[in-house]
């Protein structure tokens, strides 16, 4: 993960421009998005850190070979104030199937959708890592309030 960090930092800075349009495409993308089934308590040698989940990604991966990291966004609308839409930088896990699991939420966290990054993992690793640029927040435009 050091090496994805480092080779964030090398590119430049999305603009607002691009951060609008990733906004937007989230929004989009978020009809479709899907429930990844929590289990980070189901598993009794498995105890991941709160609020560190593209880390307890890395360690699950590290120690699952089939496994593979997922980059995206949770839907954390329910945190926003109306029509303002939220998502929050999120890993998960794909098995060798390809279906995805959640190992650092649990049962009793709220049930978000997942959306996968529309972008690289550079890309993602930009926000994921960037102070205050962690979670992207759309306001429609006043004109499509009605």
């Amino acid at each position: 993960m050091a090496n994805a960090e480092l080779s964030f930092a090398r590119e430049p800075s999305p603009t607002s421009d691009q951060k609008s349009e990733l906004a937007v495409t989230l929004v989009l993308l978020a009809l479709t998005a899907q429930r990844v089934l929590r289990v980070a308590d189901k598993f009794d040698a498995w105890t991941p850190t709160l609020g560190a989940c593209h880390e307890n990604v890395r360690r699950w991966v590290e120690s699952h070979s089939a496994h593979k990291a997922v980059r995206g966004w949770l839907d954390v609308s329910f945190l926003a104030l109306p029509p303002a839409r939220r998502f929050t930088a999120h890993s998960v896990v794909a098995d060798e199937h390809g279906d995805l699991f959640d190992v650092t939420l649990g049962a009793s966290d709220p049930g978000c959708t997942f959306i996968r990054h529309p972008g690289s993992d550079e890309d993602f690793f930009y926000y994921a890592f960037t102070p205050g640029e962690h979670t992207i927040e759309y306001v429609p435009p006043v004109q499509a309030i009605r």
